[in-house]
């Protein structure tokens, strides 16, 4: 009888431990952004025209933030691009956007000039279903239009916080759709990582680049994916807490690539 009853509770005492384990996993590969600011040098990876000798070379600075209702994304880029030996043509952007928590509402606002050209301002919201998939982004500027963002899409910091929490419990075929201001993204592959290349890197925690990264390939589409073919295919170079170490853009005729040069954390306030 007392064997039995020593048996029973092993038993009970196995089966809390599993239950347990099946709570605590998820929670202990959970992905969490880290705020932070980044600066990154771009530059001219490839050219796939012929005839036409390009230099392009330029900045990148991104700095994501948060506070206890929302996230705030501050992205700015200065590119020089002309044909070698030429006048460059200087190009400016800037985009910011404000996304709630819960992922269900966005308001963004930016620019793009053109030295001794015209100037594009960008301005709307996006407004999620209840379930943070699938909503509708208005746009006031550059013109006024409406786009339907069809489930499963959801928005950018959402999207990339779903795309790392599955990565990080060992999904390597996890997908994802995301609303990204001027387009659509739609993860295409995914592949193991590089190491950062830490010695161009000016940061005092290095820890924010030695984790586990992925390779994330993801096509950008003009409002829909279903009526468009993509007119930008990015790769990045991503880790667990959202920095992203290194990354490239095809745009079909050539493709530009950014390095990640300095980094600094940003805490999180006490809410």
């Amino acid at each position: 009888m007392a064997n039995s009853l020593m048996t029973v509770k092993a038993n009970l005492a196995l089966s809390m431990i599993s239950f347990l384990a099946v709570l605590i996993a998820p929670l202990a590969t959970a992905a969490e952004i880290v705020p932070h600011k980044a600066r990154y040098d771009i530059k001219l990876e490839s050219l796939n025209v012929e005839g036409f000798p390009l230099e392009a070379s330029g900045a990148m600075a991104i700095r994501i933030t948060r506070d206890c209702q929302k996230w705030e994304k501050l992205q700015e880029m200065q590119f020089a691009v002309g044909v070698e030996g030429g006048e460059p043509i200087n190009i400016h952007s800037l985009v910011r956007s404000l996304e709630g928590l819960d992922g269900k509402r966005m308001e963004f606002t930016g620019w793009q000039s053109k030295e001794g050209g015209d100037r594009m301002d960008l301005k709307g919201t996006a407004t999620m279903n209840s379930d943070g998939y699938g909503g509708t982004a208005h746009f006031q500027q550059p013109i006024e239009t409406d786009w339907d963002l069809p489930s499963p899409t959801k928005l950018p910091v959402a999207a990339m916080k779903e795309l790392l929490n599955a990565l990080s419990r060992g999904k390597t075929d996890a997908q994802s759709i995301g609303f990204e201001v001027q387009g659509i993204s739609e993860v295409t592959r995914i592949g193991p990582g590089k190491a950062a290349n830490y010695e161009n890197i000016e940061t005092e925690d290095m820890s924010l680049v030695e984790g586990k990264s992925w390779l994330v390939d993801r096509a950008i589409y003009f409002e829909a994916i279903a009526r468009n073919e993509p007119f930008l295919i990015e790769t990045l170079q991503i880790h667990a807490n959202g920095v992203v170490s290194k990354f490239w853009h095809d745009y079909h005729t050539m493709v530009l690539s950014g390095e990640l040069v300095a980094l600094e954390k940003i805490s999180i306030p006490d809410c």
